[in-house]
C-alpha cells in the first residue's frame, strides 16, 4: 500500500512540474512576442512621424498590423473581463 501512495505522490508531482514549466514557458513566449510586436510598431511609428511617409502605405500597414497582433495576444493571455 505504501508503494501505490509513493507512486501517486511521484505522479502528482510531476504532473504539477510540467504544469508549473508550461506556464512559466508560456508567459515566456508571451512577454517575448509583446516586445517584438511593440519594437516593431515603435520603429513604424517612428518612421512615419520623421519621413514623408502617408499611414496608408506599407510602413502604416505595418504599423496595423503589429497593433492589432499585440491587441489580440493580450486578449488571449489575459482573463476575461467580469
Amino acid at each position: 500500500m505504501a508503494r501505490s501512495c509513493s507512486t501517486k505522490a511521484l505522479l502528482d508531482n510531476a504532473i504539477a512540474d510540467a504544469v508549473s514549466s508550461y506556464g512559466s514557458h508560456r508567459d515566456e513566449f508571451i512577454r517575448d512576442e509583446q516586445r517584438k510586436l511593440l519594437y516593431t510598431a515603435g520603429k513604424a511609428f517612428d518612421a512615419l512621424k520623421v519621413g514623408n511617409i502617408g499611414l496608408r502605405g506599407a510602413t502604416g500597414t505595418l504599423l496595423e498590423q503589429s497593433l492589432t497582433k499585440l491587441r489580440d495576444l493580450m486578449d488571449k493571455s489575459l482573463p476575461p473581463k467580469p
